[in-house]
């Protein structure tokens, strides 16, 4: 799938009329003309820049379907934004105002990053791409098990994908409840090891005051 470009940057300035940096952005797997409307309807035409490269971006834009309603693969976009060293936002299921505001406010309202509702909001959106990354994994999981000659579809697919995401987080929850159960099991061990000993003492000197006797 390839890298969507836009014309929309008239200008190679990085800042706006009023001398404040600009957030350059591009796109993946979405149309300019849906980013665009997205910007004006969050009033942030003025604040971010849709550019020509990757190597020109400071942020990379997708949405995870088409307009269709069909997922997309977004796993190029994604390698193609940490080669260039820079953020991979999915947005959402499409491009809309809301969707693009929650993605984009957190790198255009830095002092925003380290409030409660900027840190609650970074982890919604870390939690919202380890998901992605699961059915990603599921997915193709699922297709290449898949017997297309007898004519397995991709909702057939999908199906299989979500039971299999489902259980990738599930394995991720109970190793770590695994681990912590080992954790304060060893603990009890170390204790009960430690209490036991001077009991064993006592008797063995009973014993010997006894042979003395």
């Amino acid at each position: 799938m390839p890298l969507h470009s836009t014309s929309s940057s008239n200008s190679n300035s990085s800042t706006n009329s009023s001398g404040k940096q600009l957030l350059k952005l591009c796109r993946y797997a979405v149309e300019a003309t849906a980013v665009q409307k997205a910007l004006d309807a969050c009033g942030w035409s003025h604040l971010v820049k849709q550019v020509e490269g990757i190597g020109q971006a400071d942020v990379m834009v997708a949405v995870k379907n088409t307009p269709g309603g069909k997922h997309q693969n977004l796993t190029q976009g994604e390698r193609s934004a940490k080669n260039a060293g820079i953020p991979f936002l999915v947005v959402g299921r499409k491009m809309s105002k809301d969707n693009l505001q929650k993605a984009l406010r957190p790198y255009l309202e830095p002092k925003r990053q380290h409030s409660p509702e900027g840190l609650a909001e970074q982890a919604r959106l870390a939690h919202e791409e380890t998901e992605r990354k699961a059915f990603a994994d599921a997915w193709f999981s699922a297709a290449s098990t898949a017997r297309w000659g007898k004519g397995a579809s991709v909702g057939v697919l999908q199906q299989q994908a979500g039971r299999r995401q489902q259980q990738l987080l599930s394995q991720q929850a109970v190793a770590a409840a695994v681990a912590a159960k080992s954790s304060n099991s060893s603990i009890q061990v170390t204790k009960s090891s430690s209490s036991s000993g001077p009991s064993t003492g006592s008797s063995g000197r009973r014993q010997r005051q006894k042979l003395l006797k």
